[in-house]
């Protein structure tokens, strides 16, 4: 029986669910964790009525199949469509910061935070548009917000496809009849019966802008006819006393977005783009020290309002509203109240402060801070992204000293629409990133720091020309190849290797020719030494095969088959380890002989049909630590060093088919580091040693069943740094340290004091003692920054943590906090 009604700790095909995020329309959207990849997504689930239903299936299918091929940063990652045990579930990213109907609730939009909404949003359209989708449900809960700052197009399960070529595609409705979309956000010419066209999505912006700036909804009502009759009905007022704050440039875009008449509106997301180039708050960086949003107004009532007068004639679609009277008296309930209240579209959601904590809004994208992220570290400098308000979304650098501060390394694109640098990744003193170009799309850059001579930034190739990009990911690194994954206009994803040079980049083997890519969305692969093991699709053999690239000749292998859900473990001495299905084991562990070539079972760990799911593992000097599913005991935690007798569970942490579900697992010296949940003191930090009696917990953070939630953790020299919340302090900066046979843990520093917390992020070490990272700061004689990055300095004796704060979007912040 398909149901969505799931339980944290329930496993549906390899997803663990966490939590509920949202319910819209068509299904439910859970936070879970891919445990093949240890790391969250958002799971899209079908509702039970809905997935026995041809019609509701296939446009479930529809959208990630849709969505999948638009790879943007603006628009929400679709990873996989995976047929589970309850029917299809879609495999997305997951956006941590909440949407911006949760910014709505809460407070008015500034003229420049609206400025970065619509960039961000039209850049994402503009794409879509390119492919042939029309979004058609364009509205606040679909706009979601990362916590790097950038607003993400998301939930396209009323997307269609539309050909300026082809009239024969003009779908405006669902099987039954009836509206798809949100009323309140749709332009009246959809109840007119036209095709739909990318200027509905345009409109819908328009008004989600509007009512940003506003602090109230275009069309109030206290019936589903009332509020249709002045969608048909009312035009928007862009005048100086509805937007008084507005520049006329920004005024006069929202009223071409939002004309009533089709025929007046801006036709395209480039268009738009091109006019709120013109606006001054497109270009002016944020100077003063108010925050990004405003105070937050009273609540609204859901009532029916006296409207001013049209400014100009308006358009008439009587016709079609007496066709949607029709509709209403049918009983087809589609009236979305007039305040937006909390979000019940199926898109992640951040907690619900505590009542008393300082107002911040999740999602550093309504903040004033620049959002850094990505710490690495690349020879004498942490490389990071970070945005100051002026430049767009840059590449910047600090050094390592107690007087370095950070700076920007150079303007890879021109002006305030800069985009992020991400996926970055260090080999020995050189930088590789992917960085988005207007022209060009995300592709490859590197950057060499040779100390006294100054950054040298360039791009190795264009590796799919266009404005999509190839957007690559780099893999491992062996003197002086760099391995990786980009995707190609007519090979797909592929495995792409570089010297560091424009002209010794270049693909390794196109496996799979044609347009079907060769590497899977989700590419399990494990490396060591000289070689990396990986699966990819082969042209001529059915499914996916282990093959080998070894860096010393540049050449790939094909072993052999293997399953879809194949899992790389390991490496132990002369064998690969990987999970693996089969008919006659179910899922067991294989391993591969790098002498003989030999493929075979390991060991049949739960005979007959029973499986043996290997979701993480971690190398610990001669044995591997698992994190193994098995029906009796549910997820817990085993090791082997590459033998049957040598295979065994090291702790049953919950005892019961629940289990503790460790993980994800991280190497820390002599131990290996997870978190796990003994349903006695809720989800904590652990750690193993490799035997049974010195697998324990660190520290139990917050006492009681709920746990601390530890995550973030970053493994330095001598200390573990880790977030948690301990139910007084939010979350907050811990620190751990094993000395004399025993471990101990404390709160390193109160960053952002209140039930909130400074939630440290993308944390890097530099030296045993010295760390950079991503925080929330305190009041440091202004109101509260947005997210900033900052220096950790441990003293060594006494273990009292320094922290420096850099607000790269004000300027320098010279204070310090001693905790």
């Amino acid at each position: 029986m398909v149901t969505t009604e799931l339980q944290a700790g329930t496993n549906v095909g390899k997803y663990r669910i966490e939590r509920e995020l949202g319910r819209g329309g068509m299904g439910v959207v859970y936070l879970a964790e891919d445990t093949y990849l240890s790391r969250r997504i958002a799971l899209k689930v079908l509702y039970g009525t809905l997935a026995n239903d041809a019609a509701f299936v296939s446009r479930f299918r529809q959208e990630a199949k849709i969505v999948a091929e638009i790879l943007h940063p603006n628009v929400v990652r679709i990873n996989n469509l995976e047929s589970t045990e309850i029917g299809f579930v879609i495999d997305m990213e997951y956006v941590a910061g909440g949407s911006l109907a949760r910014v709505q609730e809460r407070s008015v939009f500034t003229p420049e935070f609206a400025v970065r909404i619509a960039r961000d949003v039209l850049e994402a359209l503009r794409v879509c548009h390119q492919h042939g989708v029309i979004h058609r449900d364009i509205k606040p809960n679909n706009i979601l917000l990362s916590t790097d700052g950038v607003a993400k197009l998301a939930d396209f399960g009323l997307a269609t496809a539309y050909s300026v070529h082809h009239d024969s595609i003009a779908a405006r409705t669902g099987s039954t009849g009836f509206f798809l979309g949100t009323p309140r956000y749709a332009p009246p010419e959809v109840w007119d019966g036209e095709r739909p066209k990318p200027d509905w999505d345009l409109y819908s912006l328009g008004l989600v802008l509007y009512e940003g700036l506003t602090g109230k909804p275009v069309y109030e009502g206290a019936t589903p006819l009332a509020v249709l009759k002045q969608v048909l009905t009312k035009q928007v007022d862009t005048s100086r006393d509805a937007i008084p704050h507005v520049s006329r440039e920004f005024a006069e875009v929202i009223e071409a977005l939002t004309a009533h008449d089709s025929a007046n509106r801006l036709k395209s997301a480039a268009a738009a783009l091109e006019q709120l180039r013109s606006a001054p708050e497109f270009a002016v960086a944020i100077q003063d020290d108010s925050p990004t949003v405003r105070s937050p107004l009273p609540p609204r009532e859901a009532v029916s309002v006296e409207e001013k007068p049209a400014s100009r004639p308006a358009r008439t679609y009587w016709p079609a509203l007496g066709v949607a009277l029709l509709v209403c008296v049918a009983g087809f309930a589609w009236y979305v109240s007039p305040a937006p209240g909390p979000s019940q579209s199926p898109t992640p959601e951040p907690e619900q402060a505590p009542a008393g904590t300082p107002a911040r809004i999740a999602g550093a994208a309504v903040d004033n801070g620049s959002n850094p992220n990505g710490f690495t570290r690349a020879g004498d400098y942490v490389f990071f992204a970070a945005d100051d308000g002026i430049h767009g979304r840059e590449l910047w650098s600090i050094g390592f000293g107690n007087t370095d501060v950070p700076r920007r390394m150079s303007e890879l694109v021109p002006s305030f629409t800069a985009k992020s640098p991400r996926h970055l990744f260090a080999a020995d003193k050189t930088l590789y990133f992917c960085a988005e170009t207007p022209d060009e799309g995300g592709e490859l850059y590197k950057c060499v720091w040779n100390a006294g001579e100054g950054p040298n930034i360039q791009r190795l190739r264009d590796i799919m020309p266009g404005t999509m990009g190839s957007e690559p990911l780099c893999i491992a690194y062996q003197y002086p190849s760099l391995l990786f994954r980009a995707r190609t206009r007519n090979e797909g994803h592929e495995l792409w290797c570089t010297l560091g040079g424009r002209r010794d980049t270049a693909i390794v083997q196109d496996l799979n020719p044609g347009p079907s890519a060769s590497l899977p969305e989700s590419l399990p692969w494990t490396a060591e030494g000289d070689d990396v093991f990986f699966a990819a699709y082969v042209e001529g053999l059915l499914g996916q095969q282990l093959c080998r690239y070894r860096f010393s000749r540049n050449a790939i292998r094909v072993l052999h088959d293997v399953s879809e859900d194949i899992f790389m473990i390991g490496i132990l001495g002369r064998n690969v380890l990987y999970r693996h299905t089969d008919e006659k084991h179910g899922t067991e562990i294989w391993i591969d002989n790098l002498d003989s070539g030999e493929s075979r079972l390991f060991a049949d760990m739960v005979p007959g049909h029973g499986s043996f799911i290997v979701r993480s593992a971690c190398k610990l000097g001669a044995q591997l630590i698992l994190s193994v599913e098995t029906e009796e005991l549910g997820t817990e935690l085993w090791a082997t060093d590459g033998t049957v007798e040598g295979t065994r569970l090291l702790r049953d942490i919950r005892p019961g088919p629940d289990g503790g579900n460790p993980g994800p697992l991280l190497p820390c010296g002599s131990h290996v580091i997870f978190r796990a949940d003994d349903g006695v003191y809720g989800q904590e930090l652990w750690a193993t040693d490799g035997t049974p009696e010195g697998t324990t917990m660190i520290i139990d953070a917050r006492p009681g069943p709920e746990g601390s939630g530890p995550y973030n953790e970053v493994r330095g020299e001598r200390f573990l740094a880790f977030s948690a919340n301990d139910g007084e302090h939010g979350e907050e900066l811990w620190l751990a340290e094993f000395v004399d046979g025993q471990w101990s843990a404390w709160l390193a520093s109160d960053t952002f004091p209140g039930l909130v917390g400074g939630e440290p992020h993308s944390l890097v070490w530099v030296s045993p003692t010295r760390a950079y990272a991503s925080v929330y700061p305190p009041e440091i004689s202004r109101p509260p920054l947005g997210r900033e990055m900052c220096r950790i300095t441990i003293n060594e004796e006494t273990k009292d943590t320094t922290i420096d704060y850099f607000d790269i979007c004000l300027g320098p912040v010279p204070a310090a906090s001693t905790q």
